[in-house]
């Protein structure tokens, strides 16, 4: 019997799932917040990740504000995580602006010494090669880590692996723990 359940639920046409969905009130809000969420995310994009749109700056600082009541040791610090030039500006600038609200030191203690950035249609383990020849620690700026847990931002991500890099290199080089932000 759940065979055919299971059966019974694929066979229903995507309109027919739309239109349940569209029927339902709370759904128009997340329609038009998710219409946002993509115009803000375009916006990022057309800037070249120069620059951050303020929407996304925001939301950031409210999921900090949201994560703080179950953290359980507040951040010392923020680290830009490492990336290639043309997103290091963004990671850069929001590691910058979390600093501010948050009145943390910005350490930039992650380099990205490689050019380009990891290749996408590798296996995991050449990407994680890839990244850890590509991520170094500036020993003179993870002086300054404190010795306790820090907040690494990024902009972008899309496997994980170079923030999982970011994070070890810290950790090797000063015992942090890293609290991620993307």
């Amino acid at each position: 019997t759940a065979m055919r359940m299971c059966s019974k639920r694929r066979s229903r046409s995507r309109r027919e799932f739309v239109g349940d969905v569209a029927d339902r009130p709370s759904t128009r809000d997340e329609t038009s917040s998710a219409l946002d969420r993509e115009e803000v995310f375009a916006a990022l994009a057309r800037a070249g990740h120069g620059s951050i749109p303020p929407p996304l700056l925001d939301g950031a600082v409210e999921a900090l504000r949201r994560w703080s009541k179950v953290w359980p040791e507040r951040p010392l610090a923020v680290v830009p995580a490492p990336a290639p030039p043309g997103e290091a500006a963004a990671n850069q600038a929001l590691a910058a602006h979390l600093a501010t609200i948050g009145r943390l030191p910005l350490v930039d203690a992650l380099r990205w010494t490689g050019s380009a950035p990891a290749p996408t249609n590798a296996s995991s383990a050449a990407l994680v090669a890839h990244l850890e020849d590509a991520i170094t620690i500036d020993p003179a700026a993870a002086a300054e880590l404190p010795p306790g847990p820090v907040l690494l931002c990024a902009t972008t991500m899309r496997t994980g692996w170079a923030l999982t890099v970011g994070a070890a290199r810290l950790h090797d080089s000063a015992g942090t723990t890293a609290l991620p932000i993307v």
